[in-house]
Order: structure tokens, then C-alpha cells, then sequence
């Protein structure tokens, strides 16, 4: 088979986007078309890629593994909701973060997308909520409400309580609660490109007219940070006595 010629992709290294024909109306666009723009973006795609990630060039050797590459990759993003030019910038823009050598497979790529297009809008990436979820179910029971809880951002409020609640509901997998954020955070990125902001935290109806007085601990570790040192902390003696146990000669 005839070799794939890489240098010749690497030639025009394009950093801003990608010299093709202009991208047909959302509304317009049906799947062929769409499927026929991502597979025109994918060799000005292919050569950033192999000068981000020197070893991407080492994953093709023949052009019918480059035309299968140029297929999977296509399909991933098709049905990964990436069809733009914005998207894809997006998504090179994190890849050129990444500091290694590591070659991305095609549904990496498609998350660095959706990841750099909603932190250009201002929403977290998919694993900064998975992280701030663990930290509230870890520690939900110590404040009254989900909204006395030291949310990092007004975003998460609006994403983390439901997806809880829903997973202790239909005992859910965390696989299950990752897609399902995936889906929310989807709407809300349409909410804010559309000019919609994201709710404040407020406290429930039922919640305001409580005249219960803030603990001492809540006044004096507002954000949570001295309980989770505490935490820390704890978790180290416990560690310690076990190891002095474990080590004791009889």
C-alpha cells in the first residue's frame, strides 16, 4: 500500500482554524452535510495534532489507515456533538495544555472540545464537577441545605444536588452520573450562549424564614477549608495507628 506522506500534512501549520468552505447554518444542516464538513476539517486536524503530539504521526503508516483513522475520528465527533470550527480550536486549544506526548485517542479529542468550548463560556470542565460532586457527598450531612453548602460556584448548585439525588434514587453508577452531567452541563452551555445567566444560589422558600442561628463552626469555617484540613488530619493518625498496630512484635 501506498505510505501516508505526513510531511505533507505538516506543511501548513494552520493555529487559528482551518481554510475550508464556510460552515452551513445549525439549523440547515443534515447529518451528511455536517458528516462532510468534520471529514473536510480533519487533515488541517491531523497535522496540529502531529506537531502537538509528535507520536500521532508513529499511529499511521498507510493511507488506508489514515482513510480509517479520518473515518473513526469523523464519527466520533459526529455523534459527539462536534461539528464546528469553534469546537475543534477548542479542543486543540486544551490538547496544546496537556504538556506530554500522550496521544489522544478520538473520544478524548471529543471531550478536550466540549471541555474548551464550555470553559470559554465559563462553565466547568466535565471532571471539575465529578470532583466538586465527591466533595458533596462527602460532605452534604454536616450543613441544614444544599444551598448553606460552600458551593465553589453558582453552576455547581445548579448541577450537583439533582444528579445526587437522582443517583440515590435509581442507584446510578458513576458512569451513569457522569453522562447524565455531561447532559445538563449541554443545556446550560446552550442557556449561556443564548445570553441566559446561571442562577445564583437562594435558599428554598420553606428555608428562608428560618431564624436559625449560624453555628460557631459555620461562622469561623465559612468556605469548609478547616474541615477539610481536619479531615486530612485525621485521616494521617489513623494511618499511623494502623501502621503501629500492624507493626507491634508479640
Amino acid at each position: 500500500m501506498k505510505p501516508v506522506s505526513v510531511d505533507t500534512h505538516v506543511k501548513t501549520i494552520q493555529t487559528k482554524g482551518f481554510a475550508t468552505s464556510p460552515v452551513v447554518p445549525q439549523e440547515q444542516q443534515s447529518r451528511e452535510q455536517l458528516k462532510n464538513f468534520i471529514s473536510g476539517q480533519f487533515n488541517g486536524l491531523f497535522t496540529q495534532l502531529c506537531v502537538i503530539f509528535p507520536g500521532f504521526r508513529s499511529t499511521v503508516r498507510t493511507q488506508a489507515e489514515f482513510d480509517e483513522m479520518r473515518r473513526q475520528w469523523v464519527l466520533a465527533m459526529l455523534e459527539g456533538g462536534i461539528h464546528t470550527r469553534e469546537q475543534i480550536n477548542a479542543g486543540l486549544r486544551l490538547a496544546r495544555r496537556q504538556g506530554s506526548d500522550f496521544v489522544p485517542g478520538c473520544g478524548k479529542f471529543v471531550s478536550w472540545c466540549r471541555d474548551g468550548i464550555q470553559e470559554a463560556s465559563g462553565l466547568p470542565a466535565v471532571d471539575e464537577v465529578m470532583r466538586e460532586f465527591d466533595r458533596y457527598s462527602a460532605n452534604r450531612g454536616f450543613y441544614p441545605t444544599a444551598e448553606a453548602f460552600p458551593w465553589k460556584t453558582a453552576i455547581m448548585y445548579q448541577i450537583i444536588p439533582e444528579a445526587h439525588r437522582r443517583m440515590r434514587q435509581y442507584s446510578q453508577t458513576r458512569t451513569e452520573v457522569r453522562n447524565a452531567v455531561i447532559k445538563v452541563l449541554r443545556y446550560w452551555l446552550k442557556q449561556v450562549q443564548d445570553g441566559k445567566p446561571i442562577p445564583p444560589v437562594v435558599a428554598q422558600i420553606e428555608n428562608r424564614n428560618e431564624s436559625r442561628q449560624a453555628s460557631v463552626s459555620e461562622v469561623i469555617d465559612k468556605d469548609g477549608s478547616y474541615r477539610e484540613k481536619g479531615l486530612e488530619m485525621l485521616k494521617e493518625i489513623r494511618h499511623r495507628v494502623l501502621h503501629n498496630s500492624t507493626g507491634r512484635t508479640v
